[in-house]
């Protein structure tokens, strides 16, 4: 059933032209990012130097437009799927359900990995047609910090993902999707949480906690991942945490549909 699933989620996505936008933005920000350096390769004599370009992924750059793509695919799909009441059939069985919710995951990550790999792969075959040099990186830092990014973008786009589930509005989705993937409601929350930790200090040590967990946290740690890489602790907050915000919110869509009305 999971594979079944699988492939539907999939062959509905592809079929969809919010996904193709999604890349043609994916490809669109990776070229705007080697742009400057190819504008000093090609003329020379308008800047002192050709910076070199970094492939390291990190939430900067144009990566940092991965969790807004990855969740408006997931809403516009599990959208369409409202529509075609095809949520109402699956809340039927237990046992749909949960493959069901698997399968949307796996197509989180799998979005993410492949917008991901196409900016990767954008970036590196730009800087070779212009001649802009690369910054020396350890292949294995590109593969840990590629992973964090995409675990990130995924972690991101749940949230939204059960509250379409959940709310079956597809404008409320969408728009607490696209607030939400550009960091403005989770960035609030990490505001109330500093504000909490001044003015009470014995909730300090809650607050700190929570506020470390949220993804706007982890997009702070993976914006400079030659840093990160020499702290392991905080490379296991920055992979382990999107980890927990996607298990957390695909057992929300669990439970939301679980809760969802069939007649």
């Amino acid at each position: 059933m999971f594979l079944a699933y699988l492939r539907a989620e999939l062959y509905r996505l592809v079929r969809r032209k919010v996904f193709w936008i999604a890349v043609l933005f994916a490809f669109g920000t990776a070229l705007a990012v080697v742009a400057p350096a190819a504008s000093a390769a090609l003329f020379p004599g308008t800047s002192e130097a050709v910076p070199a370009v970094d492939l390291t992924p990190a939430t900067v750059g144009a990566y940092a437009i991965l969790p807004f793509l990855v969740t408006v695919c997931s809403v516009s799909l599990a959208n369409e799927e409202q529509r075609g009441q095809a949520l109402k059939s699956i809340a039927c069985r237990p046992g749909w359900q949960r493959s069901y919710v698997l399968a949307h995951a796996a197509v989180l990550g799998m979005v993410a990995g492949a917008l991901g790999a196409l900016q990767l792969a954008a970036t590196a075959v730009a800087c070779a047609a212009f001649g802009v040099a690369l910054t020396p990186v350890a292949p294995s830092a590109i593969g840990v910090c590629f992973v964090g990014v995409a675990l990130f973008a995924a972690g991101y786009a749940a949230l939204p993902f059960a509250v379409s589930v959940g709310a079956g509005l597809e404008g409320l989705a969408m728009a607490f999707g696209v607030a939400w993937s550009l960091g403005l409601l989770d960035a609030s929350w990490r505001g109330f949480m500093g504000l909490v930790a001044q003015f009470v200090p014995v909730a300090a040590p809650v607050a700190n906690a929570v506020a470390s967990c949220l993804l706007v946290s982890i997009a702070g740690l993976l914006k400079y991942p030659a840093e990160l890489l020499g702290n392991p602790a905080a490379l296991a907050q920055a992979l382990l945490v999107p980890l927990g915000w996607l298990a957390a919110s695909l057992a929300l869509t669990l439970f939301c549909l679980r809760r969802r009305p069939v007649a």
